[in-house]
């Protein structure tokens, strides 16, 4: 059973008050050795030190909350994808075979097969693609900054400044490439 993060502060909150509320704490993290201890060390703590420990564990319940909503994210958009690339594979497989020289001699809904296909447009395929190149200029980007260090403290200074420039137009590429996804 996972504990309530906020059973949990407010157990902690009470035994800065009265040291026997910590029975309710460890009530609570009864099957846990490791919240146990902490609930051992609270009843030894002053005040000041519990308001850091429920300020910590309430930065680390937000910390938390926030990962799940990128993974959430990051699910939507792969289901994103796969329903595009779904789509793509599907009138890819239906018209695979048919060239030029027999597009004229294909029945009306061949033809118009042909047509969604070269029309077609996959915005969430296109986005995602854009955002692996863009990381891939940014790791070059990185890069260059790596190398800058070095100079900064030789009579090289001009190769720092051709590195910083470098580093800069890549990272400013990169943001075109996303840019160019979301046109």
């Amino acid at each position: 059973m996972k504990p309530d993060v906020n059973k949990i502060i407010a157990d902690i909150k009470a035994t800065k008050g009265n040291r026997k509320f910590c029975n309710g704490l460890a009530g609570t993290l009864q099957d846990d050795n490791y919240a146990s201890s902490i609930c051992k060390y609270v009843k030894t703590v002053t005040p000041e030190r519990i308001d850091l420990l429920i300020e910590y564990a309430e930065k680390l319940e937000a910390e938390v909350t926030d990962m799940a909503v990128q993974l959430a994210n990051a699910e939507s958009k792969c289901r994103e994808l796969a329903a595009e690339l779904s789509a793509v594979d599907k009138i890819h497989n239906e018209a695979v075979f048919i060239t030029d020289d027999h597009y004229e001699q294909c029945p009306p809904e061949v033809q118009k097969m042909i047509r969604s296909l070269a029309v077609l447009q996959i915005p969430a395929c296109d986005a995602f693609l854009a955002e692996v190149r863009a990381q891939g200029v940014e790791m070059l980007a990185a890069e260059y900054e790596s190398k800058i260090e070095p100079y900064k403290t030789h009579d090289e200074f001009m190769n720092a400044h051709y590195l910083t420039m470098q580093a800069n137009e890549a990272r400013q590429f990169a943001a075109q490439l996303r840019k160019g996804a979301a046109l």
